[in-house]
């Protein structure tokens, strides 16, 4: 393969990636231009007037619910769970290029896009029972949602953690492993094994350790 092809490869798959991150921010401005004013979400401008800092800014829960912080939020995720699994491959004789193990990752991501129209579509029809720190929270087909839909409380601490665990989590275990063995051309046993001891486990060390976090914090 020559130097020329492999740039082009390349090109073609930070393409996709920058149209995927340009997807999310079509969809998600779409969707804040319909909420009433009680779940409006603050402007940059307005953000930079209250704190003006970026580190203020990064700070501000409401950042993370604007077009801008959604992208950077979606960008990190999808790189760093490339990273991931490119890095646990050659434990489970999947080799191949990180390239592949980031479209691999932005066509099973797709489920969260869909899952963000849904729940966006949700805050629109609800938007009086939610305020800015509720929507950012809210997660649809979550432990917490089912929860809140029948009524038992938990503590705050946990809110994150059981709004991870949902259904579309789940879906995307699936489609990780089927396009793993899609195109890597491998089995159903090596990709099952890359996706459950590489991504799986450091998901939930990960919400174990933001958990650990918001009880030290509480």
């Amino acid at each position: 393969m020559t130097l020329s092809s492999i740039t082009h490869r390349k090109s073609i798959v930070d393409a996709k990636f920058l149209i995927y991150i340009g997807l999310w921010i079509l969809v998600h401005e779409v969707l804040i231009s319909q909420f009433p004013n009680p779940a409006k979400i603050p402007s940059l401008h307005f953000l930079w007037g209250v704190h003006k800092s970026v580190s203020g800014i990064l700070n501000d829960i409401n950042f993370w619910s604007t077009s801008l912080g959604v992208a950077i939020y979606i960008f990190f995720e999808i790189v760093i769970v490339a990273f991931i699994l490119f890095g646990f491959s050659r434990f489970f004789g999947i080799k191949g290029r990180f390239s592949k193990y980031l479209v691999i990752v932005i066509i099973a991501h797709n489920i969260f896009l869909f899952q963000h129209i849904l729940e966006g579509i949700f805050v629109i029809h609800n938007s009086n029972y939610f305020s800015n720190i509720q929507r950012e929270n809210f997660s649809l087909l979550s432990i917490s949602f089912f929860l809140n839909q029948a009524n038992i409380s938990f503590n705050s601490i946990f809110y994150y953690a059981f709004g991870v665990i949902n259904v579309f989590e789940f879906i995307y275990w699936g489609l990780l492993i089927f396009f793993t063995m899609k195109i890597h051309h491998t089995n159903s046993a090596n990709a099952i094994r890359l996706i459950s001891f590489s991504y799986i486990p450091i998901l939930f060390l990960w919400i174990i350790t933001v958990t650990f976090i918001n009880l030290m914090n509480s």
